[in-house]
């Protein structure tokens, strides 16, 4: 969804309450290393524990890679290495070696 991506833009750690979304750029990003997946059957108490759980070391370690994946969702990146675009291609080039 847009709040994800929104997220990320202004550097925050996304959690994402879903059992079925699937994230965008799997085959080239580590989404666990900057997010957050939780069942949405488990929202509540649990969710606000695991959340108060987080050592703060491992939370600036998380940030930092918030920062560092964002520009992969900026369609205005100036990154030849890093863009929406490289993601897109990379994934069609993918999906070519199946065919």
């Amino acid at each position: 969804t847009n709040q994800l991506y929104e997220s990320i833009h202004c550097g925050c750690i996304p959690v994402i309450l879903s059992d079925e979304y699937e994230v965008a750029f799997q085959h080239i990003i580590d989404w666990p290393r900057f997010s957050i997946k939780w069942p949405e059957s488990m929202v509540g108490e649990e969710l606000y524990a695991f959340l108060r759980s987080f050592p703060p070391e491992q939370l600036k370690a998380m940030k930092v890679e918030v920062d560092s994946h964002s520009c992969w969702f900026d369609w205005f990146s100036k990154t030849p290495t890093c863009s929406p675009y490289l993601a897109i291609l990379l994934a069609l080039q993918e999906r070519k070696k199946h065919f």
